[in-house]
C-alpha cells in the first residue's frame, strides 16, 4: 500500500512540474511582439469552434480566424492581439468574447556579428528574452586580439544610421545588459585596430 502512495505521489508532482514548464514556456515578456511564423494556439472561452492550435502567423503578419477570416497580428503584443480578436468577435459575433492566445513557437530570430570577433556569423536569439550588444559579441566567441574595443558599429534593420559604441561604455553604465538591446536582423561590426 505504501509502494502506491509512492507511486501515485511520484506521479502527481511530475505531471505538475511538467505543466509548470510548460506555463512558463508559454509566458512571453509583456511587451514581446508577434512575429511572422510565430506559432500560436488561440482559444474563446466557452466557444470550442473557436479553438485554433498551431497557427501560424503569415509572413504578412496575419492569421486566419474563424468568421473573422484574415487579422493582422504581427507586431502586437499578446494582450493587444487578444484585445483585437475580441473586440472583432464582440462587434458582430458573441457577446462579451474572452480571448486567450499562448505562443507555442517563436520564430528564429538572428544577428550578424562580423570583424573582429573570434567565430564571425549569424547567431540565433533567445525566443522572447532580449540580450545586450555584449552579450551578442560573446556568443560570436568575443573579441579578438586585434579588436578595437572602442569602435562597435550596430546597423539596425529599416534604419539608415550607424550607432557607433564602445565595450568602456557599455560596462560604464548601471546596467550593461540592457545599456543596448541587439533586435532580430541586427548586423554587429567589431572594428579592428591597426596596431
Amino acid at each position: 500500500m505504501k509502494i502506491w502512495k509512492l507511486m501515485f505521489k511520484s506521479l502527481i508532482g511530475f505531471i505538475l512540474l511538467n505543466l509548470l514548464s510548460l506555463v512558463g514556456m508559454a509566458q512571453p515578456s509583456p511587451d514581446y511582439k508577434i512575429a511572422p511564423l510565430d506559432r500560436l494556439t488561440i482559444n474563446v472561452f466557452d466557444e470550442p469552434q473557436f479553438f485554433q492550435e498551431d497557427l501560424m502567423v503569415s509572413g504578412e503578419g496575419k492569421i486566419i480566424f474563424p468568421l473573422l477570416n484574415e487579422v493582422e497580428v504581427a507586431g502586437l503584443t499578446v494582450s493587444e492581439a487578444k484585445a483585437r480578436l475580441e473586440e472583432k468577435l464582440g462587434r458582430d459575433f458573441l457577446v462579451d468574447p474572452h480571448v486567450t492566445i499562448v505562443i507555442q513557437k517563436y520564430r528564429v530570430r538572428s544577428v550578424t556579428v562580423l570583424g573582429a570577433v573570434k567565430v564571425p556569423g549569424p547567431y540565433d536569439l533567445p525566443d522572447e528574452q532580449e540580450i545586450g550588444l555584449l552579450e551578442a559579441i560573446a556568443k560570436a566567441g568575443g573579441f579578438t586580439r586585434q579588436a578595437r574595443k572602442s569602435r562597435i558599429l550596430v546597423k539596425r534593420e529599416g534604419e539608415e544610421k550607424i550607432r557607433v559604441f564602445s565595450e568602456r561604455q557599455i560596462l560604464s553604465s548601471k546596467n550593461p545588459r540592457k545599456f543596448f538591446s541587439v533586435k532580430d536582423g541586427d548586423i554587429i561590426k567589431v572594428k579592428e585596430s591597426f596596431f
